[in-house]
């Protein structure tokens, strides 16, 4: 079973995200902010991360940095509702940060499943 830490300031996109990952068989922890998500890695080992990117204080960008330098071998999704995006977008995004892909909020749970299972799948 694949491990995912969810990454969110919103606690109710949180709780979402957690319920359908956890319905598909997903193992799921959550952090609120940058800080609590790094000390979860210190103690844990994770597959995925899916981080908002629009965050008070340090953002997803600042995450995705330090997961590249410090956890090296975990993926990561990037998700947002601060950035208006298009599919091709999306893809060049996650190119362009050299992570497993983008989402735009709002998204379906389909959409969630599709984009989680291609990233573990990577």
């Amino acid at each position: 079973m694949s491990r995912i830490l969810v990454v969110d300031d919103e606690v109710d996109a949180r709780m979402l995200i957690r319920i359908a990952l956890e319905k598909a068989g997903y193992e799921v922890l959550e952090a609120e902010n940058v800080e609590a998500s790094l000390q979860i890695l210190r103690i844990a080992t994770v597959d995925l991360i899916l981080s908002d990117i629009m965050m008070p204080g340090k953002g997803g960008f600042e995450l995705i940095k330090e997961i590249q330098t410090h956890f090296t071998g975990v993926k990561i999704v990037a998700i947002s509702g601060g950035f208006i995006w298009s599919a091709q977008k999306e893809g060049i995004l996650a190119k362009a940060m050299e992570i497993e892909g983008a989402m735009a909020k709002p998204f379906t749970v389909e959409e969630l499943l599709q984009t989680v299972g291609k990233a573990l799948a990577t």
